[in-house]
């Protein structure tokens, strides 16, 4: 047969389509991560692939899209399990968010008023290896 001697190579391809409904003005609060393959210190190949829904503004969805990547290999070498990585990286975007808004609303007069801060939920998957 045509396959014999064929030797499987796991790929991981992704592709993104994004758009907003008719809310009034048309606003898209979404943001992505697609790292294929995800550059991180262990030797098998990683692919990181993340979707993150914005709530109350896009800004805290596209500050994670941004540094979720380079976040978790950072931490990757601290961690017995790529899950415990992925979970110390969310922690770690979630912290650096929180202290640029809270620095955004220090720089602010007093008695300016304060928009109500963004936020965002996320779906992420991590593919490691051929699994």
């Amino acid at each position: 047969a045509w396959f014999e001697g064929a030797i499987y190579v796991p790929q991981v391809s992704a592709g993104v389509l994004a758009t907003a409904g008719a809310r009034g003005i048309d606003r898209m609060e979404d943001a992505h991560c697609v790292a294929t393959p995800l550059e991180h210190p262990g030797s098998q190949r990683v692919d990181l692939i993340s979707v993150f829904d914005g709530h109350r503004g896009a800004a805290c969805a596209r500050f994670a899209a941004d540094n979720l990547s380079t976040a978790l290999p950072r931490l990757w070498k601290d961690c017995a399990a790529p899950t415990e990585a992925l979970r110390r990286a969310f922690v770690a975007v979630d912290a650096a968010y929180v202290a640029s808004e809270d620095a955004a609303a220090a720089a602010l007069p007093t008695g300016a008023p304060r928009a109500a801060p963004a936020g965002c939920t996320a779906l992420a998957v991590l593919v490691c290896g051929a699994t």
